[in-house]
Order: C-alpha cells, then sequence, then structure tokens
C-alpha cells in the first residue's frame, strides 16, 4: 500500500500518494519560476492552482478517495508543461497541450463581469448562445417595454446565474479549453489591455462612461416603467373602493316579497346567525379584509407615483394587525356558521290509509295564496319583519310508488342538517307540511315551511303516494310544479302525465287509456 499525505490546493483539501505529491510539487516550483512574483504571474498561478483543484476533484468517487500519480500526469498533460509555455524572451509560436476535443466546445453559463452593464447577464447569454450581447440587451429592453417581463426575467437570472469570477470561469464561458497557457494568455491580455488604454484610471473612467450611458437609458426605462405600474396600481385601488362603496350604499341589499330577491338583507341575512352582533362582527372584518389591502396598494401607488418616502412603520404593522384581527374573525365565525350544517339526518313519517277503500285517488294541490307564485328558486320568504315569526317557504318533492300491500300510503321524508343529531331532528320535525284526504281527493300543501331562523339547514321534503297493484291514481294539472320525476312503464314526462288515470301494474305505473286500447285490440 502507498504511502499517502494530504495537500491544500486552493482551500481544499487533498489526500494524495507520496509519489504523485512529489510531482504536483514539481509542477508547482516550475510553474513559479516560470512566472516570477509579479502580480500578473500569481493570479496566473492562482487560476492555474484553482482548475488543477477542479480537475482532480472531478476525478475523485465514493470509492478512489486519493490521487494517484497517474491522476497527476493526466493533469499535467491537460494543463500543459511549464517548459512549453510561451517564454517572454522567446518569439516563437507556443506549443501547448490542450484538452481532447470534438467540434463546439460546450459553453458554460456565467454571467461576464468585464462586459456588463447591470449585471453582466445579457454579455453572459451572448456567449452562451453566439450572439452579441447588444442583441440580447435590445430583447430584454422590448419585452420590458411592451410585455413588462424583460426586467423581471432579468432580475431573476441575475439571481440564478454564477458571476464567472475567475479566469478558468472565463475561459468555459467562451468555451475555450481551461489550459495553463489559456490562463497565462487571457490574464496577459487583460494587462496588456490596460496598459494600452494609457492607465488604468483612463480604463476606469472609459467603462464608466460606458456603463454610465447605457444605465442611464436603462434607469430612465424602468423609471417610467415604475411609474406605468404606479398609476396602475391607484387606478386599480380607487376603481376597488369605488365598486366596494356602491355594493354597501348604492346597491342597498333588498328583500322583495313578491319573491325577487335582490342582494341579502334584514331579515334573510340575520337569520343565518346566532345574534345580531356576530352578523355586525363579521360584517366589518369582511370589508375590513377587503378594504385594507385595497389602502395599501392606493398608498403604494401614490408614493409611486408621487415619490415621497415615509418611514412611518405604524401604517404598515396597525394595518397588518387590524387585517390579521379580521381574518381570525371571519375565520372563527365562519367555523362557527360551517358547525350548524354539518350533521344531516332524515326524519320519515308515514301515513296508511286503512279507512279508504276506494279504487282510484285524486291528488291534487290544496288552496294557496296566488302570490306565492312569485317564486326565486322555487323559494318565498313571508312577509314578515321579524326572524322568529317569518317563515321561508319550498317546493316538495312529489313522486309516486307501488305499494307492498292493499292500501294507499303516504311517506313524508324530512331532511335537515344540525351540529348534531339532536339538533338536526329537531330542525326536521319543526318542517311544515300539510296534507288531506277528502273522500277520494288527496289534497297536497303546494309548499312546506320552516322557520327563517332554519333558513338553509333544510335540505329537501320528499312526498311519496304508494299506490296498490290494481287501484287507480289521477294527477290534476296543477300539481306540476311537484312533481317529481315519477317512473312509469311508458317513460312519459312528468308534465306529460298531469289531467291523466293511471294504473298501478305489477310491473309499475300505467296509462289507463293505452290499457283499454290493448284490452280492446285483444277482445276483437
Amino acid at each position: 500500500m502507498k504511502e499517502t499525505t494530504t495537500i491544500n490546493i486552493s482551500g481544499i483539501i487533498f489526500h494524495i500518494d507520496l509519489d504523485a505529491y512529489e510531482r504536483l510539487k514539481a509542477y508547482f516550483q516550475e510553474l513559479k519560476k516560470r512566472f516570477g512574483d509579479s502580480e500578473e504571474g500569481k493570479e496566473i498561478i492562482n487560476d492555474i492552482e484553482l482548475r488543477i483543484a477542479e480537475i482532480l476533484q472531478e476525478k475523485l468517487t465514493d470509492k478512489k478517495q486519493v490521487v494517484s500519480i497517474e491522476d497527476v500526469d493526466n493533469v499535467i498533460e491537460t494543463m500543459g508543461h511549464p517548459e512549453d509555455f510561451e517564454s517572454e524572451t522567446e518569439a516563437e509560436e507556443p506549443t501547448y497541450k490542450e484538452e481532447p476535443r470534438t467540434g463546439n466546445r460546450e459553453r458554460a453559463l456565467y454571467r461576464d463581469p468585464d462586459n456588463t452593464v447591470l449585471g453582466g447577464v445579457c454579455s453572459g447569454l451572448g456567449y452562451y448562445f453566439g450572439l452579441d450581447p447588444v442583441i440580447i440587451r435590445v430583447i430584454t429592453v422590448l419585452f420590458t417595454i411592451f410585455y413588462g417581463v424583460g426586467f423581471l426575467i432579468y432580475i431573476i437570472l441575475w439571481a440564478f446565474i454564477p458571476k464567472a469570477t475567475t479566469t478558468a470561469q472565463k475561459l468555459e464561458m467562451k468555451g475555450e479549453p481551461v489550459t495553463a497557457e489559456n490562463i497565462k494568455r487571457t490574464i496577459k491580455q487583460n494587462y496588456e489591455d490596460v496598459k494600452n488604454s494609457g492607465s488604468f484610471q483612463k480604463a476606469k473612467d472609459g467603462i464608466n462612461k460606458g456603463a454610465n450611458a447605457a444605465g442611464e437609458v436603462v434607469h430612465w426605462i424602468l423609471k417610467a416603467i415604475v411609474i406605468i405600474i404606479g398609476v396602475g396600481l391607484v387606478i386599480g385601488a380607487v376603481t376597488s373602493i369605488v365598486a366596494l362603496a356602491n355594493l354597501m350604499i348604492f346597491q342597498s341589499p333588498t328583500v322583495y316579497f313578491d319573491g325577487e330577491i335582490q342582494g341579502v338583507f334584514f331579515p334573510i341575512f340575520e337569520a343565518f346567525f346566532e345574534s345580531r352582533l356576530t352578523m355586525i362582527v363579521l360584517m366589518v372584518s369582511s370589508i375590513l379584509l377587503a378594504l385594507i389591502p385595497i389602502m395599501l396598494i392606493l398608498f403604494l401607488g401614490i408614493k409611486i407615483v408621487f415619490r415621497f418616502k415615509t418611514n412611518n412603520k405604524l401604517i404598515g404593522f396597525g394595518s397588518l394587525a387590524v387585517w390579521l384581527i379580521a381574518l381570525a374573525a371571519v375565520i372563527t365565525i365562519g367555523i362557527q356558521l360551517a358547525s350548524r350544517y354539518t350533521y344531516p339526518v332524515d326524519v320519515e313519517a308515514e301515513k296508511v290509509f286503512e279507512d279508504y277503500s276506494g279504487n282510484s285517488m285524486y291528488v291534487k294541490l290544496s288552496d294557496y295564496d296566488p302570490e306565492m307564485n312569485k317564486t326565486f328558486h322555487n323559494f318565498y320568504i313571508s312577509p314578515e319583519e321579524d326572524i322568529e315569526t317569518s317563515y321561508i317557504f319550498h317546493r316538495p318533492d312529489f313522486d309516486v310508488r307501488k305499494s307492498d300491500n292493499e292500501y294507499y300510503k303516504l311517506r313524508i321524508l324530512r331532511e335537515a342538517r344540525g351540529r348534531n343529531r339532536g339538533d338536526a331532528t329537531q330542525v326536521a320535525e319543526a318542517i311544515e307540511f300539510e296534507y288531506e284526504l277528502k273522500d277520494s281527493v288527496l289534497l297536497l300543501d303546494k309548499w312546506y315551511r320552516t322557520s327563517l331562523v332554519n333558513i338553509g339547514r333544510v335540505d329537501d321534503l320528499d312526498v311519496t303516494l304508494y299506490v296498490p297493484v290494481g287501484k287507480k291514481v289521477f294527477f290534476d294539472k296543477e300539481i306540476g310544479p311537484i312533481v317529481y320525476d315519477i317512473d312509469n312503464v311508458h317513460h312519459m314526462y312528468d308534465y306529460d302525465m298531469l289531467d291523466k288515470r293511471w294504473i298501478m301494474k305489477p310491473e309499475g305505473l300505467t296509462l289507463i287509456e293505452r290499457v283499454k286500447k290493448i284490452e280492446k285490440q285483444i277482445t276483437e
């Protein structure tokens, strides 16, 4: 087993075979002799060391944690031998080793710090896609002006694309092989560019002048965009406030007792709550939930447009505190309201007409107030001024089925909701529905009613007439509003079944006229 040691290359610790360490140490010494102790030489050596550290890291795996002499030889072959580098005293063309490549070398995406207006994003994208950075910048400005997303995309890319800080990263960005000679050439070129410009300050002034000119253009564009956004915020906030005021004041919700409902007002809205205080708290909290963000948006828009500054944190924190309190109130009351509708229950009642011996039954509606014909979605609210004495009326669902014995039977199923079974049962039993059998006429209420305090807690009321086999039933044409999907052997629609006589057969409800026609055909 070979003897190993540790070495620090550009801040990275490596375990390395001793013979590999000696060869790498000799390579670094040759580099120092070649490039000297000047500032330029130190920068070249630092970049070469950083690249060597990156290459060695790529060669290590979970199963291979020690750098071997073969790894070092490969690194030297890739970076180039010091004796092959261009000497300042020689006029010969350099001969050095490059990383093997085929076709176009893959570029790495970095931000270019040497050709930057803001963050070097456009220049880096230009190198990556092989385009002039000016083209990328023009596209960014156009997308900002016409679509409003160019600058946002630029900021996102600025945050996620790393900056090319080392010479090796700059070479990767340009798609050039990262060799010691290329690192040397790049650094020397940078120094030569500065020298040829006259002085460091002159170069700096030139760069700053160009950057400032471009930055000024971008500044004015962004300033215009910000003002447009501010104006948009002000207009949107004012429009929202006007709409909210129109909803709360000018369109005062009212209940018209001819059945047309516009908005929600006393007593129907208050009926959803156990107390008027709860209703008021919910209304005020809901208004604050909507109004506070609108007012903050308006405030922000005014600040942007008129460019005034304020360090008063009380506005922001105070508004947030009030908004959170309003949110908590809405959630709490919402949970409280929802709990009134959580438990469903069905309460069934049956009436068997054992005393009725007739062979047919005539179904029609009992007398009702014609004003109640004017309904809103099949319900009607009684014209009272107090919740306790007000009622809400709904239409029941009427159906016909086959009886399992020789008697007519009426089943009434009340469906309701409550906090628990007892509460829901109490609501269901409070549903009022009247019926009466006079001779052979079964009179049904067109409506079932419940107290307005139970609004939303009553699901439905189903009325089912069971007809014995061989007995008849007649549907008056006025019961159409309550008829609900009555099955029959002819698959006739509900309204087509009205004002006709039917007989219950073993196979189902059958139209009598058609039965007579069939019997007549058989006898003939």
